[in-house]
């Protein structure tokens, strides 16, 4: 395939959200494509282990969480869908910004 000069080629993948880190869960939260607030274990070298990862409405019993975990945990909503949205918005940036010009 030919590409003319001044061609960006953007990937057709939407890229992945930065996983928040919480300290007091002691695991990663992201929003996955679908809208569901996800969660995995994280590791001491500061990493995620995503083959285990669980969305958060199948954790097993909410209830051994206190009421200042589960405010912490809203918070984590608002951070990760804070993060999510700017991935997006910089995406739809790169992808569509040309097309206002």
């Amino acid at each position: 395939m030919k590409y003319s000069r001044n061609v960006n080629v953007i990937p057709a993948i939407m890229p992945l959200p930065e996983i928040h880190y919480s300290h007091a869960f002691g695991m990663g939260f992201w929003i996955a494509e679908d809208g569901t607030l996800m969660s995995c274990p994280a590791f001491q070298n500061d990493t995620f282990d995503i083959d285990n990862a669980i969305a958060v409405e199948e954790w097993d019993d909410f209830t051994v969480y206190s009421h200042n975990y589960m405010a912490i945990l809203s918070q984590i909503v608002q951070i990760c869908t804070l993060k999510r949205d700017y991935v997006n918005i910089g995406y739809y940036a790169e992808k569509f910004g040309r097309a206002a010009v």
